[in-house]
């Protein structure tokens, strides 16, 4: 942990001040701070002009550096404020400093006149520094997730996220305001309600069972809660507080403290004051007896107190001082029936063993739970990357709360990159530290073997562990699973039990150290002991070569194991494999001509891995503009024609179509000159997808229909030239849908399905998507809901964010229109933060369109305003699908409001809209919409006539759930619109759902 310290106003000082005066004030603050610093154990490292370096941790770290790096600062804070304010110059009243505390690794060796007393390389003294430099006057200002759970002992303002010089993740940091006392502290550390209470029903229910059966029989009993760091004792101990207060219990809250300075006796000085407060009935200021003093007389308060029903809640039990734990045994001889819960982490020297105890050991949460968490964390994340939180976290609360604010802090996308390959989003300060001490627990041995299993992988090959390792002597491998470092999932399987514990041990083996390693084991790998064995699998070299420096063998690693995993439809590990070989290469540095274009192959390549869900890669765009140009100055045609395409399939499915129409006819252009009629195909289909998405049907279909009958020449079902043609089709499905055709929308959904065949293959998720939008085009619900069910199992299946949230918006607004619960838009509104979070633009204007219908049914005019702003933008673009619906509602909103000039003005642009697309389904429900206006301005016959004419309409689309709910004569279309979000009456739901 580091705490740089620096002279507030000190150039002005310098400038304005004899020399002699300000140098009596630099040995004045360097003295308070050398004394504030090495009172609470740490050590000035560094002198940098005004200000001062100092590092707690050093040699050996322990949990408390932060607390008291913090506790330090405040300590010179307050001291240098009391100096005199003599000598100062005019406007300036007292002295004061800045400060910045920030933890992370660092290259610590022996220092010199030059360098302080030692020489600390890397990152994390900048950080402080510049930390510092930010802090205002007198201020200081900490980097929140280095302290961590040291947190809790200081009062803070609000943190934020903060860009810092040359770096390129954000700090969140906060103001650090002072200390808070016992009680303040305790509540900010026990308040209940601070996370889900996730997986610990059963363990709760019997903790209470026990207690209230001891209750009974008159008889004491301690309930021990055990388990590791962050595993959630300080929360079931704050859900046992609430459930137990609800059952007439008194319980009573102390923590104890590992902290140089914790008082003995800490937990029950700090029960005492709770206890006398509740005996008195009224909260003292502070306790009539602490310290040693409490000893003579707590356990006599404790049998006074028998009326009460007192249970006494005790967490961090493994730091009691042994004051404290004669304290406890003596309770239990003397004062009669004694009820307390003790939370603990579990002790290898067995000092955790409490007599006659209930002891409840907490596991990992679920899969199933962790998501839960996740939801709470880090709000819009899809289930795939909670996921990966689970398994890399092992189902630890902490560290998948820790994860959760590095998905947080970075784009998931990035996220999911480095999980994918290996790669660290960074363990905070408090998390290395934690690992540290562990370590330091284990013999020098086992530390190097844990070291050697870093290097490997948070999962690798027991035999390829033996074989870098040396030999193991008996007994050693379990001693590491002992400490709760690594579990065998199979017999020739080792594993960290948490992928952040693997990589703070990894930033702990020295670079040169691991390069090494990592360089061993390419060569080992290599040879003919380990050669085609599964051990040895192209994407073990490809790690270790990267993670060596071998970038040529990395390179050509990564894309064979690319290769490999797209020839299983693995796209989510080629995707990863393709993106390290493009580093990769990119650090060769060889620019010859056919370097290049292997560079745009593995770019090509890449884009494949995407093409059923550019979620996948939302941040890849400037590399296809590379790739586009590199193409294009090598001269090479037919890959210039293939990384325009890849460009303007992606600016399409980024929902920039006018963007991808120009690469795309570049890349038609380029690929009918070269005589490539497949490629042609291929781009002509895209092409036509992306005329059709701006509603410019007749090219549209004439490319596609040209494309198709290049394509039929070779279908087989399920090859390559079958997936491509079943999208084109369900395209043209959705163009025949919007026209009104259902009947040749469901023909072409047809074949598209014959040539996907029954298969769980992304094409057909594809298919699905287009499949359900018809069908809630055409008012079928529970049709659509069972397109939307398939589509979710596929999606989940694939792991394509994409189709799920699609699916997810349609069959949100299918059970909003069937049912009419508001709770169904919340699943909507849900879904399209996934999408908006990865800037995904894919035919959003249809969603948009619902949520504004929607958003006007239930009464939110902000809302509706909103989405209806984010319609007009895609619009804007060029995509217009569903701008009709949301002016249709806007319309409606309008006159419910008495604006009837608006009303009409809206549903003549709703008019345009229809018109402009040749949308017969639209302007059918146009039609019914103004019978609606119309009735409500006090024209009935008129609205009669217009419901009577588009009912046959809508008949004769086969849209018979709107021509039998709003078109029939006689159906009452007056009803007041609801205007609260909990109402369930479908009918009234249905009013607005046009």
């Amino acid at each position: 942990m580091l705490l740089f310290i620096d002279i507030s106003a000190s150039s002005m000082l310098a400038e304005q001040m004899e020399a002699e005066r300000f140098s009596d004030i630099l040995q004045s603050v360097r003295h308070i701070c050398r004394e504030a610093v090495e009172r609470h154990l740490g050590q000035i490292v560094r002198i940098q002009g005004d200000g001062a370096l100092a590092v707690f941790g050093y040699p050996a770290p322990a949990e408390d550096d932060g607390r008291r790096a913090c506790d330090a600062a405040l300590d010179a804070h307050d001291r240098v404020a009391e100096l005199p304010p003599v000598h100062l110059p005019a406007g300036l009243h007292k002295l004061s400093v800045h400060s910045g505390i920030h933890a992370g690794l660092v290259l610590v060796s022996e220092g010199d006149v030059e360098r302080g007393r030692l020489d600390l390389v890397g990152d994390a003294p900048n950080t402080a520094a510049r930390l510092s430099a930010l802090a205002p006057t007198g201020c200081i200002v900490v980097d929140a997730e280095s302290l961590g759970p040291s947190l809790k002992f200081f009062a803070l303002q609000a943190s934020r996220l903060l860009m810092l010089p040359g770096r390129t993740m954000p700090v969140r940091v906060a103001q650090l305001s002072g200390r808070l006392d016992d009680r303040r502290r305790l509540d900010a550390a026990l308040r209940p309600g601070i996370a889900p209470l996730l997986g610990r029903t059963e363990v709760v229910d019997q903790a209470c069972h026990t207690l209230q059966a001891a209750f009974e029989a008159g008889r004491s009993q301690i309930v021990q809660v055990c388990g590791e760091a962050g595993i959630g004792k300080t929360r079931m101990l704050d859900e046992l507080d609430t459930r137990l207060s609800e059952q007439g219990w008194c319980c009573l809250r102390g923590s104890c403290e590992n902290y140089l300075h914790a008082e003995v006796l800490l937990p029950f000085s700090q029960i005492n004051v709770q206890l006398q407060g509740r005996m008195d009935g009224a909260e003292p200021d502070k306790a009539p007896a602490t310290g040693l003093g409490l000893s003579t007389t707590f356990v006599r308060s404790m049998g006074e107190a028998t009326r009460l029903k007192p249970l006494l809640l005790l967490d961090d039990w493994q730091w009691a001082d042994d004051a404290s734990r004669k304290l406890l045994d003596k309770l239990i001889d003397e004062a009669g029936p004694v009820h307390v819960v003790l939370a603990s982490r579990p002790l290898q020297d067995g000092a955790d063993a409490i007599r006659d105890a209930l002891r409840l050991d907490l596991s990992p949460l679920t899969e199933t739970e962790t998501g839960v968490a996740v939801a709470r964390w880090a709000p819009g994340t899809d289930p795939f990357v909670a996921a990966e939180i689970h398994q890399y976290a092992g189902g630890v609360p902490l560290l998948i709360e820790e994860l959760c604010h590095s998905v947080n802090r970075m784009r998931t996308s990035e996220f999911r990159q480095l999980r994918a390959h290996g790669g660290r989003a960074g363990s905070p300060g408090w998390m290395s530290t934690l690992v540290a001490i562990r370590l330091l627990r284990l013999t020098p041995r086992q530390q190097q073997l844990l070291r050697v299993a870093a290097v490997l992988g948070i999962a690798f090959a027991r035999s390829l562990y033996v074989r870098l390792a040396g030999p193991f002597m008996p007994g050693e491998i379990e001693a590491l699973a002992t400490a709760d470092f690594l579990f065998a999932p199979d017999a020739g399987t080792l594993r960290f039990k948490h992928g952040l514990t693997r990589d703070a041990v990894y930033d702990l083996v020295p670079l040169d150290e691991r390069s090494a390693m990592h360089a061993n084991l390419v060569t080992l790998l290599s040879s003919d002991e380990f050669a085609g064995s599964e051990v040895a699998a192209l994407e073990t070299l490809a790690y270790h070569a990267g993670a060596a420096g071998l970038w040529a063998q990395a390179t050509r690693h990564c894309e064979a194991a690319g290769d490999k995993a797209m020839q299983a439809f693995a796209l989510d590990r080629a995707r990863a494999q393709y993106q390290a070989a493009i580093e990769a290469a990119d650090r060769v540095g060889d620019v010859g001509r056919e370097a290049s274009l292997r560079w745009c192959s593995l770019v090509q390549r890449l884009g494949m891995t995407c093409i059923f869900d550019l979620f996948a890669l939302p941040d890849v765009t400037p590399l296809f503009e590379l790739c586009l140009q590199r193409a294009r100055d090598v001269g090479d045609p037919v890959n210039t024609a293939l990384s325009a395409y890849w460009l303007g399939y992606l600016s399409h499915g980024f929902g920039r179509p006018r963007k991808a129409m120009l690469h795309l006819r570049e890349s038609l252009q380029l690929a009918e000159l070269s005589q490539d009629g497949r490629l042609a195909a291929q781009v002509k289909a895209t092409l036509g997808q992306v005329l059709a998405a701006t509603s410019a049907y007749d090219e549209s279909m004439r490319l596609m229909d040209s494309a198709l009958l290049t394509k039929r020449q070779g279908i087989r079902t399920g090859s390559a030239v079958a997936v491509g043609s079943a999208f084109t089709l369900a395209c043209k499905a959705s163009i025949h849908a919007d026209l009104g055709d259902f009947q040749l929308a469901h023909s072409a959904l047809d074949e598209a399905r014959s040539l996907v065949g029954r298969s769980l293959h992304p094409i057909s998720n594809s298919v699905c998507n287009w499949a359900m939008v018809i069908l809630a085009w055409q008012g079928r619900w529970d049709d659509a809901m069972v397109v939307v069910e398939e589509s979710i199992r596929i999606a989940e299946r694939t792991r394509a964010l994409l189709p799920l949230a699609i699916a997810r918006v349609v069959g949100g607004y299918a059970r909003w229109m069937r049912d009419g619960s508001a709770s169904d838009v919340e699943d909507i509104v849900q879904a399209m933060h996934w999408i908006e979070l990865r800037r995904g633009s894919f035919y959003t204007s249809i969603y948009y369109g619902w949520l504004v219908e929607a958003c006007v049914a239930l009464g939110r005019q902000a809302q509706a305003r909103s989405y209806a702003v984010r319609l007009t933008q895609r619009a804007r673009a060029g995509e217009r699908l569903g701008q009709t619906t949301g002016l249709r509602a806007l319309a409606w909103q309008m006159q419910l409001a008495g604006d009837a000039p608006r009303a009409m003005s809206y549903l003549e642009r709703a008019e345009a809209s229809a018109q402009r697309r040749g949308s017969r389904r639209d302007l059918a429900l146009n039609t019914l919409r103004r019978a609606q206006i119309l009735d409500l301005q006090g024209q009935p016959k008129v609205a009669l006539a217009l419901r009577q004419q588009a009912r046959p309409m809508l008949l004769e689309m086969g849209m018979d759930w709107y021509a039998n709910s709003f078109a029939a004569a006689g159906v009452p279309t007056t009803a007041p619109l609801p205007t609260s979000t909990g109402s369930t009456d479908s009918g009234q739901y249905r009013l607005a759902g046009l």
